[in-house]
Order: C-alpha cells, then structure tokens, then sequence
C-alpha cells in the first residue's frame, strides 16, 4: 500500500513539473527541419494609363524540374503584359509552435521563409524605364478544389441545403482564384483556359422555414466559355481592362471581393465588404502605381508566391 502510495506521489510529481515546464508566458516557434516545395506564382498584370506601351524591366525566380534551386529571370517587356503562373521553389520551416493564450497549445505548423534574394521565390523587382505612370495588379493562382462528398456531409449536420435536387453535390467551391468580380474569380476574365469549363456550385444563403428549421441554399455559377458568373464574354478580357477594375475599385470599391461571401454581402446592401476596405491596414496590396523612372522592389506587399492567407501576409499557418 505504501509503495503504491509512493509511486503515485512520485507520477504526479513528473506530471506537474511536466505542466510547468511545457507552459511559457510567451509564443515560442522551435524549428525542426528546414523544408521546400513547388508552389506557384501568382499572376501580375502591368499597364499604363491609357493602356498606350512602355518598356518595364521585370526580375524573378522561376523553378526547373531537375534543379536544386530556383533560377533567375530578368526580362524585358513591353506593356500590357502579364507574368507569373509559373513554378517555384519556396522553403519553409516545419515548426514546433508553443502558444498561451489563457489555454495550451502544442503543435507542429509550418513557417515559411521569405526570399526576396536573386533565387528567392518572393523576389520580384518592376523597372518603369519610361516616362509614364504604371498600373499593376495581383490575381491569385489559387487552384480550384471542391467540398469532399464527406464534408459536405459533415456541413449538412448543421443546415440541409434546400434545393439537393438543383446542384451536382460534388461540385461545391471550397478555394479558388481571387478575387471574385461579378460571380467569377477574375483569373478567369483573361484565361479562360483555366476555368473548370462548367458550372460550380456556392454556399449561399440560410433559409429559415415557417418551421423555424434552417437550410442552406446553393447558388449556382457558370464557369465556362463564354458564361463566367453574370457576364458573357465572347472573347478574353484585355490585359489594361482588368487592370482598370482593380483601378476602379480602389478609387470606388464595391467591385472585387476575395470570397463569394463577401460578394453575397455586398449583394444583401451591406456596406465596406470589397478589397478596398478589407485591405486598408493589411500590408499586402492587390493593387499599385509605379512612377515614371522608379522601381518596385517586393518586400512584402505584393503577394507573388500563392500561399495560403498570403493575401493577409501569414507566414505561419
């Protein structure tokens, strides 16, 4: 009975000075092996003014399958043009990450590692060697996946979607390209090649029955030439008019949005849901000039490499 007793004393002594010594009073990230990995460029689109050419200067790293590091790219380019798309080796850390927030938390995440030097996936310098002012604009390369017949499952524990038998099940919108112009990400205006080439399904709305029962309604969107959301395009938007709806937005707002969420709001009459004014203190900018003879140097506030929430500036996630 004593050695019983003892051995419990002695396993709740390590347990406690376990507690005490797993506990900080601060965030704590502790590296555990470096990584990398292929992700893509984001696309970015550069004009003038009135659309008229200039010459710019571009610099970045691209990834060859077969090599162990990115490769620098310097080119010259006249205006409209786009770049990006293209792969690129990025590294990270696999973290150990500690946090205390009135609770324990232990777990592992990843760090990521911003590189703007000559073969860093972030580098991206813009040279305006003209005598006008430029005009460039960021669209994501986000891939577009689907809700897993499972989760939706798992959704529909909450709200029954109302109207089962107007949707394909399997074809509901979990990521996509931003930002969202008028029911179709904007990636899609100016290649329409990467489009799914059919309609998706949204999350919509929650309808509420006489009963008091909730459900939730999914909207359906085409996404296939020459049907994107609510427009009708015979041909590809031009390079300086999609630059022109981030120029407009920034001066008016309530043009582009970077969910369909916020685009449903924005339809509902609520107020302050676009990128204008869901960016106003984020670092990240979806939108900029260059003066003439000036360069833009990436630092941080151009979202080139699509990363998850790179759009707010996460690094850990």
């Amino acid at each position: 009975m004593k050695k019983t007793i003892r051995n419990l004393l002695i396993f709740s002594a390590v347990m406690l000075s376990f507690q005490f010594s797993c506990h900080r009073e601060e965030d704590d990230i502790t590296t555990i092996v470096e990584k990398a990995k292929i992700q893509k460029h984001n696309y970015v689109i550069v004009t003038t003014d009135d659309g008229s050419p200039a010459e710019v200067e571009v610099s970045y790293a691209t990834f060859t399958t077969g090599n162990a590091e990115n490769t620098p790219k310097n080119e010259r380019l006249t205006t409209p043009f786009v770049i990006g798309g293209e792969p690129v080796l990025m590294k990270y850390d696999s973290v150990f990450l500690i946090e205390r927030r009135g609770y324990y938390d232990n777990e592992r995440r990843i760090k990521l590692k911003k590189d703007y030097t000559e073969k860093g996936a972030d580098r991206l310098i813009i040279k305006n060697l003209s005598a006008k002012t430029l005009h460039y604009c960021v669209v994501s390369n986000e891939p577009l996946t689907y809700f897993s017949s499972r989760e939706v499952q798992q959704k529909e524990y909450q709200y029954e979607i109302a109207n089962p038998n107007e949707i394909d099940a399997h074809k509901i919108l979990k990521h996509y390209p931003l930002p969202v112009y008028k029911g179709t990400p904007v990636l899609y205006l100016f290649k329409p090649d990467l489009a799914p080439q059919g309609d998706v399904y949204v999350y919509w709305e929650r309808i509420i029955n006489g009963r008091g029962k909730e459900s939730v309604y999914v909207k359906k969107f085409p996404l296939k030439t020459p049907h994107f959301g609510e427009l009708t395009l015979a041909s590809p938007m031009g390079l300086h008019e999609v630059v022109t709806l981030y120029k407009q937005e920034e001066a008016n707002a309530n043009l582009l949005f970077d969910s369909y969420d916020e685009y449903h709001a924005h339809l509902l009459g609520l107020q302050n849901r676009s990128l204008r004014y869901n960016y106003q203190n984020v670092i990240v900018k979806w939108y900029g000039t260059i003066a003439p003879n000036a360069t833009l140097e990436n630092g941080g506030q151009v979202w080139f490499v699509n990363t998850k929430e790179g759009n707010r500036g996460k690094v850990v996630f």
